[in-house]
């Protein structure tokens, strides 16, 4: 009796755990680019849960704000400075102008 076709060939048997995983291997390795990116710009990985991503969101939330005061603080100070400088000068020029009289 011959030996009856194979519908498939026997090296797919062999190959398809290997590329199972070396597509899975590379697939995780994809993930972790993914969640080192998120980490990075301070946001939730999309398997985080609902409370980790509010957490997230809150500590970037606090981060902005504080960047944001300082900003405030720091434009403040200049303004400050400019009304001194400004109130300094004017003195000096009624001194100036008291000693020409």
């Amino acid at each position: 009796m011959p030996a009856q076709k194979l519908s498939f060939q026997p090296c797919a048997l062999v190959a398809a755990p290997i590329l199972y995983a070396t597509c899975r291997a590379s697939w995780l390795e994809k993930e972790k680019k993914r969640e080192k990116i998120q980490e990075k710009n301070y946001g939730a990985s999309p398997l985080a849960t609902y409370k980790e991503k509010n957490l997230k969101t809150e500590k970037s939330r606090e981060k902005w704000k504080i960047k944001k005061s300082k900003k405030i603080k720091k434009k403040y100070k200049k303004a400050e400075k400019g009304k001194t400088e400004k109130i300094y000068k004017e003195k000096i020029l009624a001194i100036l102008n008291k000693a020409k009289e």
